[in-house]
Protein backbone atom coordinates (compact mmCIF):
# COMPACT_ATOMS: atom_id res chain seq x y z
CA UNK A 1 0.00 0.00 0.00
CA UNK A 2 1.50 3.75 -0.95
CA UNK A 3 0.35 6.45 0.79
CA UNK A 4 -0.82 9.54 -0.97
CA UNK A 5 -1.14 13.01 -0.54
CA UNK A 6 -4.15 14.59 -2.06
CA UNK A 7 -3.86 17.22 -5.04
CA UNK A 8 -7.41 20.16 -5.19
CA UNK A 9 -5.09 22.12 -7.18
CA UNK A 10 -6.54 19.75 -10.37
CA UNK A 11 -9.69 20.84 -9.64
CA UNK A 12 -9.61 24.56 -9.97
CA UNK A 13 -8.25 24.06 -12.94
CA UNK A 14 -11.32 21.36 -13.71
CA UNK A 15 -13.99 23.48 -12.91
CA UNK A 16 -13.01 26.52 -14.66
CA UNK A 17 -15.82 27.76 -17.58
CA UNK A 18 -18.60 26.28 -15.69
CA UNK A 19 -21.32 28.32 -14.75
CA UNK A 20 -24.28 28.01 -12.96
CA UNK A 21 -27.45 26.02 -13.61
CA UNK A 22 -30.11 23.22 -12.77
CA UNK A 23 -27.22 21.17 -11.28
CA UNK A 24 -27.48 19.71 -7.86
CA UNK A 25 -26.79 16.81 -5.48
CA UNK A 26 -29.98 15.09 -5.17
CA UNK A 27 -28.17 12.31 -2.65
CA UNK A 28 -24.89 11.09 -1.01
CA UNK A 29 -24.11 8.37 0.93
CA UNK A 30 -20.88 7.60 3.11
CA UNK A 31 -20.27 4.21 5.01
CA UNK A 32 -16.87 3.39 6.56
CA UNK A 33 -16.91 -0.16 6.90
CA UNK A 34 -14.43 -0.02 9.47
CA UNK A 35 -16.01 2.21 11.59
CA UNK A 36 -19.50 1.74 10.80
CA UNK A 37 -20.14 5.63 10.53
CA UNK A 38 -21.97 7.35 7.92
CA UNK A 39 -22.27 10.46 6.75
CA UNK A 40 -25.19 11.18 4.30
CA UNK A 41 -27.45 13.64 2.60
CA UNK A 42 -30.90 12.59 1.81
CA UNK A 43 -29.94 8.95 2.07
CA UNK A 44 -33.85 7.56 1.78
CA UNK A 45 -34.32 9.83 -1.86
CA UNK A 46 -35.77 8.07 -4.45
CA UNK A 47 -33.91 9.23 -7.52
CA UNK A 48 -33.12 7.75 -11.42
CA UNK A 49 -29.71 5.99 -11.13
CA UNK A 50 -28.82 5.34 -14.40
CA UNK A 51 -26.28 2.46 -14.75
CA UNK A 52 -25.51 2.42 -11.12
CA UNK A 53 -28.41 -0.19 -11.60
CA UNK A 54 -25.54 -2.84 -12.93
CA UNK A 55 -24.38 -2.96 -8.70
CA UNK A 56 -27.78 -4.08 -8.13
CA UNK A 57 -27.51 -6.84 -11.32
CA UNK A 58 -24.15 -7.75 -9.47
CA UNK A 59 -25.28 -8.13 -6.35
CA UNK A 60 -28.03 -10.74 -7.49
CA UNK A 61 -26.26 -12.45 -9.65
CA UNK A 62 -23.36 -12.76 -7.07
CA UNK A 63 -26.02 -13.82 -3.87
CA UNK A 64 -28.17 -16.29 -6.84
CA UNK A 65 -25.86 -18.00 -8.40
CA UNK A 66 -22.41 -17.75 -7.06
CA UNK A 67 -18.60 -16.41 -8.61
CA UNK A 68 -17.83 -19.56 -9.98
CA UNK A 69 -21.21 -20.00 -12.02
CA UNK A 70 -20.92 -20.76 -16.06
CA UNK A 71 -23.58 -20.80 -18.46
CA UNK A 72 -23.53 -24.01 -20.34
CA UNK A 73 -24.99 -24.12 -24.14
CA UNK A 74 -25.19 -27.66 -25.81
CA UNK A 75 -23.73 -28.75 -29.41
CA UNK A 76 -26.12 -31.27 -30.96
CA UNK A 77 -24.17 -32.27 -33.86
CA UNK A 78 -25.72 -35.11 -36.25
CA UNK A 79 -24.01 -36.89 -38.96
CA UNK A 80 -25.87 -36.29 -42.43
CA UNK A 81 -23.50 -38.59 -44.10
CA UNK A 82 -19.62 -39.35 -44.14
CA UNK A 83 -18.39 -35.60 -44.63
CA UNK A 84 -21.54 -33.30 -43.55
CA UNK A 85 -23.14 -32.54 -40.24
CA UNK A 86 -26.07 -30.75 -38.63
CA UNK A 87 -25.27 -28.41 -35.61
CA UNK A 88 -27.76 -27.23 -33.33
CA UNK A 89 -27.17 -24.99 -30.52
CA UNK A 90 -29.24 -26.03 -27.41
CA UNK A 91 -29.28 -22.27 -25.64
CA UNK A 92 -28.36 -21.38 -22.00
CA UNK A 93 -29.24 -18.16 -22.09
CA UNK A 94 -25.62 -16.96 -22.15
CA UNK A 95 -25.05 -13.70 -22.14
CA UNK A 96 -21.35 -13.07 -23.38
CA UNK A 97 -21.81 -16.38 -26.44
CA UNK A 98 -20.16 -13.71 -29.27
CA UNK A 99 -17.95 -14.09 -31.63
CA UNK A 100 -14.68 -15.72 -30.04
CA UNK A 101 -17.20 -18.15 -28.74
CA UNK A 102 -18.26 -19.44 -32.61
CA UNK A 103 -14.62 -19.37 -32.88
CA UNK A 104 -14.28 -21.54 -30.29
CA UNK A 105 -16.89 -23.91 -31.51
CA UNK A 106 -15.46 -23.83 -35.30
CA UNK A 107 -12.10 -24.98 -33.94
CA UNK A 108 -13.78 -27.89 -31.42
CA UNK A 109 -15.36 -29.06 -34.77
CA UNK A 110 -12.23 -28.78 -36.78
CA UNK A 111 -10.44 -30.94 -34.59
CA UNK A 112 -13.47 -33.06 -34.57
CA UNK A 113 -12.67 -33.49 -38.46
CA UNK A 114 -15.68 -31.51 -39.05
CA UNK A 115 -15.79 -28.61 -41.26
CA UNK A 116 -18.86 -29.02 -43.71
CA UNK A 117 -22.51 -28.25 -42.01
CA UNK A 118 -26.14 -28.49 -43.76
CA UNK A 119 -28.12 -27.16 -41.43
CA UNK A 120 -27.43 -25.14 -38.37
CA UNK A 121 -30.13 -24.06 -36.33
CA UNK A 122 -30.50 -22.23 -32.60
CA UNK A 123 -33.39 -22.35 -30.00
CA UNK A 124 -35.44 -19.75 -28.08
CA UNK A 125 -32.23 -19.83 -25.22
CA UNK A 126 -29.39 -19.19 -27.78
CA UNK A 127 -28.23 -15.50 -27.35
CA UNK A 128 -25.70 -14.28 -29.59
CA UNK A 129 -23.95 -11.24 -30.67
CA UNK A 130 -20.67 -10.97 -32.99
CA UNK A 131 -18.95 -8.44 -31.12
CA UNK A 132 -19.73 -7.98 -27.77
CA UNK A 133 -17.41 -5.58 -26.65
CA UNK A 134 -19.35 -3.27 -28.83
CA UNK A 135 -22.40 -4.49 -27.58
CA UNK A 136 -23.74 -1.42 -25.52
CA UNK A 137 -26.58 -1.22 -26.38
CA UNK A 138 -29.51 -3.51 -25.06
CA UNK A 139 -32.22 -2.63 -27.92
CA UNK A 140 -33.21 -6.67 -28.43
CA UNK A 141 -34.24 -6.57 -24.46
CA UNK A 142 -36.20 -8.83 -23.15
CA UNK A 143 -35.18 -11.54 -25.51
CA UNK A 144 -37.72 -12.55 -28.21
CA UNK A 145 -37.20 -15.67 -30.16
CA UNK A 146 -38.97 -14.38 -32.94
CA UNK A 147 -37.18 -11.83 -33.41
CA UNK A 148 -34.57 -12.28 -36.58
CA UNK A 149 -31.83 -10.72 -34.30
CA UNK A 150 -29.69 -13.32 -33.16
CA UNK A 151 -29.79 -14.98 -36.93
CA UNK A 152 -28.87 -12.08 -38.18
CA UNK A 153 -26.06 -11.53 -35.47
CA UNK A 154 -24.99 -15.54 -36.04
CA UNK A 155 -25.35 -15.01 -39.92
CA UNK A 156 -22.92 -12.13 -39.54
CA UNK A 157 -20.42 -13.92 -37.53
CA UNK A 158 -20.42 -16.75 -39.80
CA UNK A 159 -19.83 -14.39 -43.25
CA UNK A 160 -16.42 -13.27 -41.17
CA UNK A 161 -15.49 -15.42 -38.56
CA UNK A 162 -11.41 -15.43 -40.01
CA UNK A 163 -11.36 -11.92 -38.98
CA UNK A 164 -10.03 -11.23 -35.60
CA UNK A 165 -9.47 -15.08 -35.54
CA UNK A 166 -5.49 -14.54 -34.83
CA UNK A 167 -6.34 -12.34 -31.90
CA UNK A 168 -8.54 -14.88 -30.15
CA UNK A 169 -5.80 -17.64 -30.84
CA UNK A 170 -3.37 -15.26 -29.14
CA UNK A 171 -5.73 -14.12 -26.21
CA UNK A 172 -6.92 -17.56 -25.26
CA UNK A 173 -3.22 -19.04 -25.63
CA UNK A 174 -2.02 -15.79 -23.58
CA UNK A 175 -4.51 -15.54 -21.34
CA UNK A 176 -5.62 -19.33 -20.29
CA UNK A 177 -3.02 -21.55 -22.29
CA UNK A 178 -5.47 -22.50 -24.59
CA UNK A 179 -4.32 -23.99 -27.55
CA UNK A 180 -6.23 -22.95 -30.81
CA UNK A 181 -5.32 -24.77 -34.11
CA UNK A 182 -3.63 -21.91 -36.45
CA UNK A 183 -6.49 -21.63 -39.03
CA UNK A 184 -9.88 -23.04 -38.91
CA UNK A 185 -12.65 -23.33 -41.66
CA UNK A 186 -16.47 -23.92 -41.83
CA UNK A 187 -19.23 -23.76 -44.42
CA UNK A 188 -22.95 -24.41 -43.88
CA UNK A 189 -25.67 -25.05 -46.49
CA UNK A 190 -28.67 -22.46 -44.17
CA UNK A 191 -29.47 -21.17 -40.65
CA UNK A 192 -32.87 -21.00 -38.88
CA UNK A 193 -34.10 -21.05 -35.58
CA UNK A 194 -35.57 -24.34 -33.78
CA UNK A 195 -37.66 -23.96 -31.12
CA UNK A 196 -36.97 -26.51 -28.08
CA UNK A 197 -40.23 -28.29 -28.65
CA UNK A 198 -39.50 -28.64 -32.07
CA UNK A 199 -35.78 -29.58 -31.81
CA UNK A 200 -35.59 -33.78 -31.67
CA UNK A 201 -32.23 -35.12 -31.37
CA UNK A 202 -31.35 -37.68 -33.52
CA UNK A 203 -30.26 -41.08 -32.18
CA UNK A 204 -26.48 -40.71 -33.81
CA UNK A 205 -26.01 -37.41 -32.46
CA UNK A 206 -22.90 -36.19 -30.68
CA UNK A 207 -23.18 -33.95 -27.52
CA UNK A 208 -20.75 -31.76 -26.91
CA UNK A 209 -21.27 -29.37 -23.47
CA UNK A 210 -19.70 -25.70 -23.88
CA UNK A 211 -19.13 -23.13 -20.98
CA UNK A 212 -18.92 -19.75 -20.68
CA UNK A 213 -16.40 -18.11 -18.43
CA UNK A 214 -17.24 -17.68 -14.52
CA UNK A 215 -19.60 -15.45 -13.69
CA UNK A 216 -16.77 -13.28 -11.81
CA UNK A 217 -14.87 -12.52 -15.31
CA UNK A 218 -18.53 -11.82 -16.98
CA UNK A 219 -19.49 -9.38 -13.96
CA UNK A 220 -15.70 -7.44 -14.63
CA UNK A 221 -16.24 -6.93 -18.36
CA UNK A 222 -19.65 -5.88 -17.57
CA UNK A 223 -19.23 -3.10 -14.75
CA UNK A 224 -15.64 -2.69 -16.55
CA UNK A 225 -17.56 -1.25 -19.91
CA UNK A 226 -20.34 -0.58 -18.50
CA UNK A 227 -22.10 -3.44 -20.88
CA UNK A 228 -25.93 -2.77 -21.32
CA UNK A 229 -26.61 -6.02 -23.01
CA UNK A 230 -24.86 -8.11 -20.48
CA UNK A 231 -26.60 -6.65 -17.69
CA UNK A 232 -30.02 -6.84 -19.46
CA UNK A 233 -30.05 -10.62 -20.27
CA UNK A 234 -28.40 -11.42 -17.12
CA UNK A 235 -31.12 -9.66 -14.91
CA UNK A 236 -33.96 -11.67 -17.29
CA UNK A 237 -32.22 -15.10 -16.63
CA UNK A 238 -32.15 -14.28 -12.82
CA UNK A 239 -35.96 -13.73 -12.90
CA UNK A 240 -36.35 -9.97 -14.53
CA UNK A 241 -38.76 -7.04 -12.59
CA UNK A 242 -41.10 -9.58 -10.80
CA UNK A 243 -38.46 -11.71 -9.15
CA UNK A 244 -36.25 -8.88 -7.94
CA UNK A 245 -38.54 -7.15 -5.40
CA UNK A 246 -39.00 -10.64 -3.97
CA UNK A 247 -35.06 -11.05 -3.57
CA UNK A 248 -33.88 -7.82 -2.09
CA UNK A 249 -36.56 -7.48 0.37
CA UNK A 250 -35.58 -10.95 1.75
CA UNK A 251 -31.75 -10.15 1.52
CA UNK A 252 -31.56 -7.04 2.89
CA UNK A 253 -35.06 -5.66 4.18
CA UNK A 254 -35.66 -3.28 2.40
CA UNK A 255 -38.60 -1.27 1.33
CA UNK A 256 -40.93 -2.02 -1.51
CA UNK A 257 -41.54 1.76 -1.71
CA UNK A 258 -37.97 3.12 -2.08
CA UNK A 259 -36.65 1.34 -5.30
CA UNK A 260 -38.35 0.51 -8.88
CA UNK A 261 -36.09 -1.62 -10.88
CA UNK A 262 -36.90 -2.65 -14.53
CA UNK A 263 -34.29 -3.78 -16.08
CA UNK A 264 -30.77 -4.85 -15.18
CA UNK A 265 -29.08 -1.68 -17.08
CA UNK A 266 -30.33 1.36 -16.45
CA UNK A 267 -31.23 2.16 -20.00
CA UNK A 268 -34.50 3.84 -19.93
CA UNK A 269 -37.53 1.67 -20.83
CA UNK A 270 -40.18 3.56 -23.02
CA UNK A 271 -43.54 3.00 -23.39
CA UNK A 272 -46.09 2.73 -26.69
CA UNK A 273 -45.88 6.84 -26.62
CA UNK A 274 -42.16 7.30 -26.11
CA UNK A 275 -42.58 8.18 -22.58
CA UNK A 276 -39.20 7.52 -21.00
CA UNK A 277 -39.13 5.10 -17.14
CA UNK A 278 -35.79 4.47 -15.43
CA UNK A 279 -34.85 2.66 -12.51
CA UNK A 280 -34.94 4.32 -9.29
CA UNK A 281 -33.96 3.66 -5.97
CA UNK A 282 -31.75 5.78 -2.88
CA UNK A 283 -28.13 5.93 -2.51
CA UNK A 284 -28.62 4.13 1.20
CA UNK A 285 -30.37 1.07 -0.58
CA UNK A 286 -27.01 0.86 -2.79
CA UNK A 287 -24.97 1.64 -0.08
CA UNK A 288 -26.71 -1.29 1.65
CA UNK A 289 -26.09 -3.62 -1.55
CA UNK A 290 -22.17 -2.51 -1.89
CA UNK A 291 -22.03 -3.85 1.32
CA UNK A 292 -23.63 -7.29 0.68
CA UNK A 293 -21.79 -7.72 -2.44
CA UNK A 294 -18.07 -7.12 -0.13
CA UNK A 295 -19.26 -9.39 2.19
CA UNK A 296 -20.31 -12.45 -1.06
CA UNK A 297 -16.55 -11.25 -2.09
CA UNK A 298 -14.80 -11.34 0.95
CA UNK A 299 -15.61 -15.07 1.62
CA UNK A 300 -13.62 -15.79 -0.91
CA UNK A 301 -10.70 -13.39 0.08
CA UNK A 302 -11.59 -10.95 -3.08
CA UNK A 303 -12.56 -6.99 -3.06
CA UNK A 304 -14.90 -5.24 -4.67
CA UNK A 305 -12.07 -4.63 -7.09
CA UNK A 306 -12.67 -7.85 -8.43
CA UNK A 307 -15.76 -6.64 -10.45
CA UNK A 308 -15.92 -3.42 -10.90
CA UNK A 309 -13.16 -0.78 -12.01
CA UNK A 310 -10.47 0.57 -10.66
CA UNK A 311 -10.01 4.29 -11.64
CA UNK A 312 -6.60 4.66 -13.53
CA UNK A 313 -6.34 0.61 -14.29
CA UNK A 314 -7.45 -0.49 -17.90
CA UNK A 315 -6.12 -3.67 -19.85
CA UNK A 316 -6.19 -1.41 -23.00
CA UNK A 317 -5.21 2.46 -23.00
CA UNK A 318 -7.40 2.59 -26.31
CA UNK A 319 -10.38 1.58 -24.46
CA UNK A 320 -10.72 3.10 -21.06
CA UNK A 321 -13.74 2.35 -18.58
CA UNK A 322 -15.89 5.16 -17.68
CA UNK A 323 -14.73 5.26 -14.48
CA UNK A 324 -11.37 5.70 -15.54
CA UNK A 325 -12.06 8.43 -18.64
CA UNK A 326 -14.54 10.38 -16.57
CA UNK A 327 -12.57 10.57 -12.74
CA UNK A 328 -9.00 9.52 -13.28
CA UNK A 329 -6.77 11.85 -11.70
CA UNK A 330 -3.58 11.31 -9.25
CA UNK A 331 -5.62 11.29 -5.66
CA UNK A 332 -8.30 8.58 -7.10
CA UNK A 333 -6.37 6.31 -9.36
CA UNK A 334 -5.75 2.97 -8.20
CA UNK A 335 -7.68 4.57 -4.94
CA UNK A 336 -11.54 4.25 -5.56
CA UNK A 337 -13.46 0.96 -7.21
CA UNK A 338 -16.64 2.44 -8.61
CA UNK A 339 -19.35 2.11 -11.05
CA UNK A 340 -20.32 5.26 -12.79
CA UNK A 341 -23.82 6.48 -14.16
CA UNK A 342 -25.01 8.51 -16.70
CA UNK A 343 -28.60 9.17 -18.00
CA UNK A 344 -30.62 12.76 -18.69
CA UNK A 345 -31.42 13.77 -15.32
CA UNK A 346 -28.90 11.57 -13.36
CA UNK A 347 -25.21 11.41 -12.65
CA UNK A 348 -23.64 9.07 -10.45
CA UNK A 349 -20.80 7.23 -9.15
CA UNK A 350 -21.31 4.68 -6.52
CA UNK A 351 -18.24 1.85 -5.00
CA UNK A 352 -15.36 2.29 -2.40
CA UNK A 353 -12.73 4.57 -1.59
CA UNK A 354 -9.89 3.45 -0.13
CA UNK A 355 -8.28 5.10 3.03
CA UNK A 356 -6.06 3.95 6.03
CA UNK A 357 -8.97 4.29 8.42
CA UNK A 358 -10.87 1.80 6.52
CA UNK A 359 -12.57 1.57 2.84
CA UNK A 360 -15.03 4.16 2.94
CA UNK A 361 -18.51 2.79 0.30
CA UNK A 362 -20.18 6.10 -1.08
CA UNK A 363 -22.85 6.87 -3.88
CA UNK A 364 -23.17 10.19 -4.98
CA UNK A 365 -26.05 11.70 -7.04
CA UNK A 366 -26.01 14.40 -9.13
CA UNK A 367 -29.56 16.07 -10.48
CA UNK A 368 -28.79 17.88 -14.02
CA UNK A 369 -30.39 19.54 -16.66
CA UNK A 370 -29.27 17.12 -19.42
CA UNK A 371 -25.84 16.53 -20.87
CA UNK A 372 -24.89 20.17 -21.37
CA UNK A 373 -24.41 19.74 -17.50
CA UNK A 374 -22.91 15.97 -17.02
CA UNK A 375 -19.13 17.54 -17.45
CA UNK A 376 -19.75 19.99 -14.27
CA UNK A 377 -21.60 17.28 -12.44
CA UNK A 378 -18.59 14.68 -12.73
CA UNK A 379 -16.36 17.66 -11.39
CA UNK A 380 -18.13 17.91 -8.46
CA UNK A 381 -18.65 13.84 -7.87
CA UNK A 382 -14.46 14.41 -8.12
CA UNK A 383 -14.19 17.57 -5.72
CA UNK A 384 -16.39 15.58 -3.17
CA UNK A 385 -14.14 12.57 -3.47
CA UNK A 386 -11.25 14.40 -2.67
CA UNK A 387 -12.82 16.26 0.28
CA UNK A 388 -12.84 12.41 1.74
CA UNK A 389 -9.03 12.07 0.65
CA UNK A 390 -8.09 15.22 2.31
CA UNK A 391 -10.09 13.83 5.83
CA UNK A 392 -8.28 10.37 5.15
CA UNK A 393 -5.11 9.10 4.33
CA UNK A 394 -5.41 7.30 0.76
CA UNK A 395 -4.49 3.71 0.05
CA UNK A 396 -3.82 2.71 -3.18
CA UNK A 397 -4.39 -1.16 -4.75
CA UNK A 398 -3.01 -2.86 -8.11
CA UNK A 399 -5.64 -4.63 -9.26
CA UNK A 400 -4.87 -7.42 -11.61
CA UNK A 401 -6.98 -6.07 -14.93
CA UNK A 402 -6.62 -8.23 -18.30
CA UNK A 403 -8.63 -8.24 -22.09
CA UNK A 404 -11.96 -10.22 -22.51
CA UNK A 405 -12.56 -13.56 -23.58
CA UNK A 406 -15.31 -15.46 -22.83
CA UNK A 407 -14.06 -18.92 -22.94
CA UNK A 408 -11.73 -20.35 -20.96
CA UNK A 409 -9.26 -23.25 -20.02
CA UNK A 410 -12.31 -24.85 -18.83
CA UNK A 411 -14.76 -24.31 -22.31
CA UNK A 412 -15.35 -28.00 -22.58
CA UNK A 413 -17.50 -29.17 -20.00
CA UNK A 414 -16.65 -32.73 -18.72
CA UNK A 415 -18.98 -35.55 -18.30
Amino acid sequence: MQMLKPVSTLLVSLMLGFSAGALQLQSACYYNVTSKEHNDTDPNKKIEIASLSKILTSHWALAKLGLGFRFTTKLHITPVDDNTYDLHFEGGFDPVFSRDRLQYVIALLNNNKISQLRHITFDENFIFVDNLTMMASSDSFPHDPSSPRTKNNLTQALAKFINSYAQTRKRALDLYRVNLPETIKIKHKDLAYKSKADFQAAANERLIEIQSIPLKEILSEMNQHSNNHIADFLFQYLGSAKAYPGFVQKTLSVDLQNFEIRNGSGNPIRDPAGNKFYNSTSCAMIISVLSDVKTILGRSQLGLESIFATVGVDSDAKDRSPVSSNYSSPITDRTVVAKTGTIDPTIGLAGSILTKKGDILFAILYGTDGPKEWKQARVKILEDITTVLEKNEADQITPKDQLFLSFDHLALKKK
